[in-house]
């Protein structure tokens, strides 16, 4: 099976920390997860033939955040992954 990755996917995943690529943590904050979580994007990775692609998920307060257009501690600046 063969896929191909978006440009800059690569480079979200090379960024965040295990816990965020794992599904633990918050894609944009990266606090640990809570019940409220929901997955916000799915990351279809492919190194070669490796398949490294994830599921992003968001907490609580990230998602109310984004959902009102701002990032949390940073009311100018738009949500979306660190």
């Amino acid at each position: 099976m063969s896929g191909v990755t978006k440009p800059g996917d690569l480079e979200i995943l090379l960024q965040m920390t295990e816990g965020q690529r794992r599904g633990w943590a918050c894609a944009w904050c990266g606090e640990e997860l809570d019940s409220g979580a929901e997955d916000i994007r799915r990351l279809e990775v492919y190194q070669g033939v490796h398949y490294v692609g994830t599921t992003l998920s968001a907490c609580s307060r990230c998602l109310t955040a984004a959902r009102t257009k701002r990032t949390p501690g940073r009311p100018s600046e738009g949500a979306g992954p660190k």
